[in-house]
């Protein structure tokens, strides 16, 4: 089990069903009612250290100033964020936006006690915003399914793959561009955020991907550990089922269909044999072959 897995079981039970709805509330409501109230809310290390313990968690309400366009692509990313919690879980999603806030917070601490050593006269805090980490919910989702098609604007049809390496073009162009331009200040500024959020989305990822069994010799005894049948009476009985049998079983966590009654499970067509795995796990798994 990796450490995401661990993290998002400590979080299941208070885990908030369909997370990124209401996080795009917060930044759209933050962008129109909350930009004059930024110097209160923005992430400052030299504020914290002297007293402004609050600014720790009040950056997500710092307004982006976005544009119609910007406000338009966080609407969108609602029907992403439901997609994929139903491709890694609930609680998985939540813990996905939590890293992003806790490395987001620690690697600014640490940019700018680094940058005060070393280039003092450019020492700032990062711009953080609750806009950076909620835009890499749709590279989340092209990760996992780098084949579905969206609209993008709404009319041009393109595949999610293309849109992941359309994004990180454009950003690492602005990153080239403030380094050409000289001006450090500005990338400490602006660009190392968007730079925490894609390692935080490439940390979850890889982490979800590499959380199942680790040894690969025994995946094909996975799906029957727990499900051993013990013949009793001419009836089939299952261990922690309450004698009940399950008609789906995950082949990696166990999860049945009694105990998760509204889980999903389906057969994966990519693994030689009748696999089937729970809704966690189903694009997570190493296909057995």
């Amino acid at each position: 089990m990796s450490w995401f897995d661990k993290l998002s079981r400590k979080i299941e039970g208070i885990a908030v069903s369909n997370i990124t709805a209401y996080l795009v509330g917060i930044c759209v409501i933050s962008n129109l009612f909350l930009k004059d109230m930024y110097k209160y809310f923005a992430f400052d290390v030299y504020g914290i250290i002297h007293g402004e313990v609050w600014r720790i968690f009040s950056w997500i309400m710092v307004p982006s100033n976005l544009s119609t366009i910007s406000v338009l692509f966080l609407v969108l990313l609602i029907p992403f964020g439901r997609a994929i919690e139903q491709i890694i879980g609930c609680a998985k999603l939540n813990a996905f936006y939590l890293c992003g806030f806790i490395l987001s917070v620690c690697c600014g601490f640490l940019q700018y006690f680094v940058i005060s050593v070393v280039d003092p006269s450019n020492a700032v805090s990062p711009f953080l915003t609750l806009y950076n980490i909620l835009t890499t919910t749709f590279i989340l989702m092209g990760l996992f399914m780098p084949n579905t098609v969206v609209q993008l604007y709404f009319i041009i049809p393109i595949k999610m793959k293309y849109m992941i390496a359309f994004y990180f073009i454009i950003t690492i162009a602005e990153l080239i561009e403030y380094l050409r331009m000289g001006n450090m200040v500005y990338m400490y500024y602006f660009g190392t955020p968007v730079i925490y959020a894609l390692i935080n989305v490439l940390l979850v990822f890889f982490s979800i991907k590499n959380g199942g069994p680790r040894n690969r010799k025994n995946k094909k005894n996975v799906f029957y550990n727990s499900a051993v049948p013990k013949k009793y009476e001419k009836y089939t009985v299952y261990h922690g089922t309450g004698g009940k049998i399950p008609r789906h079983k995950c082949a990696i966590c166990g999860k049945t269909d009694i105990d998760s009654p509204d889980m999903t499970f389906r057969y994966c067509s990519q693994c030689n044999g009748n696999y089937e795995y729970c809704m966690d796990h189903l694009y997570s798994h190493e296909h057995i072959k």
